[in-house]
């Protein structure tokens, strides 16, 4: 069988994906894909499994409101067959898109019915390791997932429905692929951390160690080189009022700030803090920003500046608190 290489598809996909959160999530499901194929007995075409598991989302980032529309023109300009493309666009059978159309590509094959099932399922399972104090699948057992499962309220970005729906497709109880997906990405998570660890690695070992105290507390340690005035001087510092929040829709990081900078206009930020906010919490509050970077492209918005905050870490646990300024100062105020 002729496919696109491996190599060949990360590119493509690091093309219109940049959010460590979906090349995770791309590289989770091209696991789990493969796992299954092994475990279906398709072990000589793991590696397409994979590679179709790899691209699923490919166009979910920039254009998320056309999801499994615009793939098919993307994947094309990549070099890939209409095969995959076909087993791509299947994993979004029946599910009505933002721009309001139902994608009718129906999964034929066992692995487009897998695909299909597990896609939303994995992102359920990483939601519910998140959870554990190990931070692992590797130790979490079914009936723990399943107790998550049936709690509308936990990841509630998983459709239970697509979840519930893909196990019948595939004729399965869906006890057993809730299961079997668990056991898929327990085997493969230490190939998922690696292979994040590569992709985005952390800083040098001299720039993470940690000054902490005796209780547990510590701080990322001060920079060594200066920086001059004038470079400081080139970042606009400004007082934002919180207008409206929310989350991000198929983002478990992202919250959506609307932002009164003073100008009359409306300013929106994305920030990756959902761990430690609820957006609820944050409106109304006078926050600071950083107003001149450009626009960064974040779940297909523009995201033009970046809230501050400080961060620490208790017991080696990374603790986050968005800077909040006194409510008397006006929206837009200067901070020299």
């Amino acid at each position: 069988m002729d496919y696109i290489s491996r190599d060949k598809a990360f590119e493509l996909l690091k093309k219109y994906n940049k959010d460590p959160f979906h090349i995770q999530h791309a590289l989770t499901v091209e696991a789990v894909m493969k796992w299954f194929a092994d475990h279906q007995g398709y072990s000589e075409d793991a590696e397409y499994w994979g590679i179709v598991g790899l691209l699923h989302d490919i166009d979910f980032e920039v254009y998320p409101e056309e999801h499994c529309l615009k793939a098919p023109e993307l994947l094309r300009e990549g070099g890939v067959g209409e095969d995959i493309i076909h087993a791509v666009c299947s994993h979004g059978y029946g599910i009505t898109v933002g721009c309001g159309v139902t994608i009718d590509v129906e999964p034929v094959h066992e692995m487009e019915k897998i695909l299909f099932a597990a896609d939303e399922l994995t992102g359920l399972i990483w939601a519910a390791a998140l959870m554990r104090p190990s931070k692992s699948t590797k130790d979490m057992e079914l009936k723990s997932l399943k107790k998550k499962y049936k709690s509308n309220g936990f990841a509630a970005g998983c459709s239970r429905e697509v979840i519930a729906r893909g196990a019948e497709q595939l004729g399965w109880e869906l006890d057993e692929l809730l299961g079997l997906t668990l056991q898929a990405m327990a085997a493969s998570e230490d190939e998922i951390n690696a292979a994040m660890g590569k992709e985005f690695p952390q800083k040098d070992e001299e720039g993470t160690k940690l000054i902490e105290n005796e209780d547990g507390l510590g701080i990322e340690p001060l920079f060594a080189e200066h920086v001059d005035f004038d470079t400081f001087s080139k970042s606009d510092f400004r007082a934002v009022k919180v207008k409206a929040c929310e989350a991000v829709p198929k983002s478990k990081k992202l919250l959506h700030f609307t932002l009164d900078d003073g100008t009359g206009t409306d300013r929106t930020i994305l920030s990756g803090i959902h761990a430690f906010y609820e957006p609820e919490e944050l409106v109304g509050k006078t926050l600071l920003a950083i107003t001149n970077l450009p626009p960064r492209p974040m779940m297909g918005i523009d995201s033009c500046g970046m809230l501050l905050s400080a961060v620490h870490y208790e017991n080696g646990e990374e603790k986050l608190h968005l800077v909040m300024l006194d409510d008397a100062i006006p929206a837009g105020a200067k901070l020299y």
